[in-house]
């Protein structure tokens, strides 16, 4: 992360004060007065129509514009491809029609900015502030959102509980829940399945989170993130779908199944083979439950067991249909 000393070392006396992510000072000249250039300086005031034509100028000599301070800046229509603006500050500046291909933003300042129409592919948005962002009708295609999509106001909340900052935590949850909904809700303009898929499990994470810890409605939202990651991840479906079935399996072998006359439980009198073999028509009669195939040669034997298998038959038409349209919207979003 880039950061600011309070003094200029004396080696570098004729050079900005600002450090860059890789240790190196910015080459730009301090202005006099200050330990910081032009564009370091925050108390320098920026908004004029000149700003724009001066930075353009100066990425096509130096395109690393990391840590600038270009806060109210409008840079409408400005040309800023394959920039780094990593650890800026553009809080509230008008980038709308921006040329901004290949930028990289990780870490920078982005609340309340305005990113109308303009062309963000490729972009690098990394761990920056997207509260407030306007991203209407923005060209979003291969951005680089972080890790698992997770923007910054989580990794914040995650890092405030770990501090036992509880109130701190809900309220960042609460925000990053706000900004997956409004690129959840882009996506979904866009017709983008898979981005949409994306954006809706980080909002529901970010909802789960903000509950109280043992309350109810928190357990049914983390078993439904465990069965099926909120209907977004297919091996979560086909691992509880597995699980659902072997469990029922177990129970079934001592509530008991019968085929015509003939009851089948699960007895150690019978050794290990046909301990074995009982168990794979429990099996059997699970999976034919669970997908509502009832071939009906094997029915229910006791009460209990005619209650576990109806419950099986509705989570089993349940998941198997979330199974398919997750499959579909993963086929349909490549």
């Amino acid at each position: 992360m880039g950061q600011f000393e309070n003094a200029i070392p004396a080696k570098t006396k004729k050079s900005c004060s600002y450090i860059r992510r890789d240790g190196t000072y910015c080459p730009e000249q301090p202005l006099n007065g200050s330990h910081y250039c032009f564009w370091h300086d925050s108390t320098v005031d920026k908004i004029n129509n000149e700003v724009k034509e001066k930075l353009e100028k100066k990425v096509k000599e130096d395109p690393n514009c990391e840590g600038y301070q270009l806060e109210n800046v409008d840079l409408s229509d400005a040309w800023l491809t394959d920039t780094v603006f990593d650890d800026a500050v553009l809080r509230k500046a008008k980038l709308h029609k921006g040329h901004l291909f290949g930028i990289s933003l990780k870490g920078a300042d982005l609340f309340k900015s305005n990113f109308s129409s303009a062309n963000l592919r490729h972009a690098k948005l990394n761990q920056a502030n997207l509260m407030g962002m306007n991203i209407e009708n923005a060209k979003l295609a291969n951005i680089n959102w972080g890790e698992d999509y997770i923007i910054l106001q989580e990794i914040q909340a995650m890092l405030a509980l770990k501090q036992k900052q509880k109130v701190v935590a809900k309220s960042k949850f609460k925000d990053a829940e706000e900004i997956y909904l409004v690129l959840k809700n882009h996506f979904s303009a866009l017709g983008d399945s898979k981005l949409v898929g994306k954006f809706f499990y980080r909002e529901m994470i970010t909802q789960q989170r903000q509950m109280p810890l043992f309350s109810a409605q928190r357990f049914f939202m983390k078993l439904a993130d465990v069965s099926c990651g909120y209907g977004e991840k297919v091996f979560n479906i086909l691992s509880f779908s597995l699980f659902v079935i072997i469990m029922n399996a177990a129970v079934y072998s001592f509530s008991g199944i019968t085929d015509g006359d003939t009851i089948f439980r699960i007895s150690l009198d019978n050794g290990v083979f046909g301990v074995i073999k009982t168990f794979f028509h429990m099996l059997y009669f699970s999976t034919v439950t669970f997908t509502t195939l009832g071939y009906g040669d094997f029915s229910p034997a006791t009460p209990l067991t005619a209650l576990l298998a109806g419950l099986e038959a509705f989570m089993g038409a349940f998941l198997v249909a979330l199974f398919v349209i997750s499959v579909y919207k993963n086929m349909m979003s490549r």
